[in-house]
């Protein structure tokens, strides 16, 4: 039985090129997409698993809620805009109602602040 040699032989050492002048003189580079025979081996060993009924599920809910969300969006912006429109005179007359008793509640006591402000500035003088 023949030993193997140490490092095994190139491409260009194997085939027999009919013209040595186009053979190349050094080893060539890897192409950027390429994968060392090393790592092919560990790629290979590495377990296979199919999709689990769980794994299949949890795609199938991405995809549906994917598909669905612009037009659930689209929806409930109409459907708030109309509710909104609809609703609109009673809001506002609640809102008006509102800041004006925030508004009776709050003057008096500005007002005193601002006669209060304007006899200091007076005696100051």
């Amino acid at each position: 039985m023949t030993q193997r040699p140490v490092t095994p032989p190139t491409l260009t050492e194997v085939i027999d090129l009919s013209d040595r002048a186009m053979a190349p003189t050094e080893p060539l580079p890897l192409a950027p997409d390429s994968m060392p025979l090393e790592d092919v081996g560990s790629a290979a060993k590495a377990p296979l698993t199919a999709p689990t009924l769980a794994d299949l599920d949890a795609a199938l809910v991405a995809s549906i809620v994917e598909a669905l969300r612009p037009r659930l969006h689209s929806w409930l912006e109409v459907e708030v805009r109309l509710a909104v429109a609809k609703s609109m005179p009673t809001l506002s007359e609640r809102l008006a109602a509102t800041l004006r008793d925030e508004l009776d509640g709050k003057l008096p006591g500005l007002v005193q602040h601002a006669l209060a402000e304007a006899r200091r500035v007076r005696l100051d003088r």
